[in-house]
């Protein structure tokens, strides 16, 4: 396993990829896709799968490099929903249109 200072770093990557993935408006086309959907709403879904390709880019170390950096990122994650949110990027829900 590499240094910690690289791991951290990725964990970081990860959980800001993953926030900007699952509620980012940027992203919301690619989320109303049926095929993508349940994949790109969920965080710990995609959330793992951006780990997967960091540790294997990175630190060439799939198996655990993925395990770590997804639960590092995980917790980085959730700490910057409960203490950093950020309104203006949450995804609102769509109005509905009423024809009269």
């Amino acid at each position: 396993m590499r240094n910690w200072s690289l791991i951290l770093a990725l964990a970081m990557c990860q959980a800001h990829m993953t926030h900007l993935v699952v509620n980012s408006q940027i992203f919301r086309p690619v989320r109303e896709l049926q095929s993508l959907k349940p994949l790109l709403n969920c965080p710990v879904c995609i959330g793992f799968w951006i780990a997967a390709t960091l540790s294997a880019c990175y630190l060439g170390d799939v198996i655990l490099g993925t395990l770590v950096v997804a639960f590092l990122g995980g917790i980085f994650y959730e700490a910057k929903q409960k203490y950093l949110p950020c309104k203006a990027c949450e995804v609102s829900e769509p109005k509905s249109w009423k024809v009269i």
